[in-house]
Formats: C-alpha cells, sequence, structure tokens
C-alpha cells in the first residue's frame, strides 16, 4: 500500500464542510475538491464554492484509520474497493485534481461581452455573442437569425462554448 494514496469518504447529505472543519480540528487533512458557480446576491453576480463530488471528500490512506474518523460528529462511511481494502486514490491523481481546481478549471465562467456562448431555447441551441450585461440575470446577446438580431436572454439559458 503506498502511503501517499488517498481514501474517499461518504458524508451525510450536506455535511461536507462540517465534516472537514472537524477532521481539521483534529489535525488530519481531508480534502474537499469545489467548484465555483454563479450566484446573484444583491443584484450582483459572484461566484460561490460548491463540492464538486456532493457528500463525498478525500483523506490521506494513512489517516484513513485514525480514532478522530470514528469520533465525527457526521457519519462518515469509508468507501471500499470489490476486494476488501478501502478504494485508493492515487497521489498523482489528487495533485492533478487540487490544479486543476486552484486553475479554476471546474467553475462557471462569468459571461463577459465578446464571449460566444450557446442558448438554450427549448430542445434547440442557437450560437450568439454576448453583446453585453443588462443585469445580473440577463444578457443581451447578437445571435446569427435574421441577419445578426439582438437578443435579450436570461444569464440562466446562456452555456459557454466548451
Amino acid at each position: 500500500m503506498a502511503r501517499s494514496d488517498w481514501a474517499a469518504f461518504l458524508t451525510e447529505p450536506a455535511a461536507e464542510y462540517p465534516a472537514r472543519t472537524e477532521l481539521e480540528r483534529f489535525g488530519l487533512s481531508p480534502y474537499l475538491p469545489q467548484l465555483r458557480r454563479r450566484f446573484i446576491h444583491d443584484g450582483a453576480v459572484v461566484l460561490r464554492q460548491y463540492p464538486l463530488f456532493p457528500r463525498y471528500f478525500l483523506l490521506p490512506l494513512r489517516e484513513a484509520n485514525h480514532p478522530a474518523v470514528r469520533a465525527c460528529r457526521y457519519r462518515l462511511t469509508l468507501l471500499a474497493s470489490e476486494g476488501t481494502g478501502p478504494w485508493r486514490c492515487p497521489h498523482d491523481t489528487v495533485q492533478a485534481l487540487i490544479e486543476a481546481e486552484y486553475n479554476g478549471r471546474f467553475d462557471e465562467p462569468i459571461p463577459v461581452p465578446g464571449d460566444r456562448v450557446m442558448v438554450t431555447s427549448f430542445a434547440r441551441q442557437i450560437p450568439a455573442t454576448i453583446a453585453r450585461t443588462l443585469s445580473p440575470s440577463t444578457l443581451e446577446l447578437f445571435t446569427p437569425l435574421l441577419g445578426g438580431a439582438r437578443a435579450v436572454v436570461r444569464a440562466e439559458k446562456v452555456r459557454h462554448n466548451a
């Protein structure tokens, strides 16, 4: 067993953050991968953090059997492989996950003028370019319809091109 591998734990619903905090207080090193999504607060668009894998967090395998894990107020279940041992994630994979999170690869982008986007309308997707932000929840777009029409749409209907 490599000492640098990681184990995954399942928490109670919406208990990822308090469980992580409690384990950190015991001196352990849990890692909770996160992403940022758009959130409208007092009319402003901000990015808010959410768990990348809801209800799950990672802990170094050498800490998985620490008494603090059993003493945690939140029920934690160690994920197991088909064999008898815990599920293991290689350290390099976790490092790549940490780097991707740090670089914002999981984050939902904030639309800015000039971005090429897709507008979801019923079962269709229409390509467009953002002209300007009218409010935190509405955007003005240039669309290819009728030779370059402008359209005002709700921000939630707009997805960035991948």
